[in-house]
């Protein structure tokens, strides 16, 4: 996002936020991977996008809402939309109709309230992009019908919701450093992490560091960061990434023992998995 830092990303958005009533219809879901300018236009749809490589800057009315891989953006009907740099990006997009309504300020998390922010991250704890690439799939081979795919954009849109709501309203400290070394791990999945190296930025000794994500996420660090490589490299090979340079955006110089790992956590090598999914959208 434009500002690094959660009190940034505070400040940007706190006052563009839409409550969400219902979900009605879905126009349109497709993938566009290009380089251009968004279009200047007023949509008589939402616009969800989540950005799996590249970059994307919008100016929605007089905000200026900048996303890169791993975020999305929310586009509202109605309201004047221009792009602001041209710039290379692959974007998986839903264009839909649904009830909502503008809020000046949000409350804090009510059981089956959804208030979602014009931007953000993707969050970290569901892996919201193999869904979305799965559902892409399986709507393009037309298994899966209108209604199941509005059920699963509800889903999404919950998702982005909780995790946007938790951002602004979590107070458990433990709990706030657990996700911001999530963050940490997904944002530099490309490096190669060590106790030294988490102790010095986060303030604290690993063997702490490890008890408090593991009272989170019932998870390791060392597994955590394992999982989340593979989960990157599965995306990467998805998209049609060679097998070679999966391994070296996941950081790792030995070849056969990500080979190794990639095995071990979804049963089939990545030559299988690329095979399969290729051959699963001819």
């Amino acid at each position: 996002m434009g500002i690094d830092g959660l009190e940034g990303w505070r400040g940007i958005y706190e006052m563009l936020w839409y409550e969400i009533k219902s979900l009605i219809a879905i126009d349109e879901f497709d993938r566009i991977t290009t380089q251009n300018r968004h279009p200047d236009r007023t949509m008589s749809l939402w616009t969800l996008g989540i950005v799996v490589k590249g970059s994307r800057s919008i100016e929605v009315q007089d905000t200026r809402i900048f996303v890169k891989k791993g975020e999305y953006f929310l586009l509202p009907p109605g309201v004047w939309q221009r792009g602001i740099e041209e710039e290379w990006h692959d974007v998986y997009y839903f264009h839909f109709h649904m009830d909502c309504r503008k809020v000046d300020k949000i409350e804090k998390c009510q059981r089956g309230k959804m208030w979602i922010p014009l931007c953000g991250k993707l969050p970290v704890d569901i892996d919201i992009l193999s869904l979305v690439m799965a559902l892409h799939r399986d709507f393009k081979l037309q298994y899966l019908s209108d209604d199941a795919l509005k059920a699963h954009l509800a889903s999404i849109l919950y998702s982005l919701s909780a995790a946007s709501m938790k951002k602004q309203y979590s107070q458990n400290r433990n709990n706030i450093i657990a996700e911001q070394l999530l963050q940490y791990i997904v944002d530099n999945i490309e490096k190669k992490h060590n106790a030294l190296e988490l102790e010095t930025r986060f303030g604290m000794s690993y063997r702490r560091l490890n008890s408090i994500f593991k009272g989170r996420y019932d998870v390791t660090i060392h597994q955590c960061v394992l999982e989340k490589k593979m989960q990157h490299a599965l995306h990467l090979l998805i998209l049609g990434e060679k097998i070679s340079n999966a391994a070296i955006l996941c950081g790792y110089e030995d070849y056969f023992y990500f080979l190794k790992v990639f095995k071990k956590i979804y049963g089939m090598t990545p030559k299988d998995c690329q095979r399969q999914y290729l051959a699963d959208n001819k």
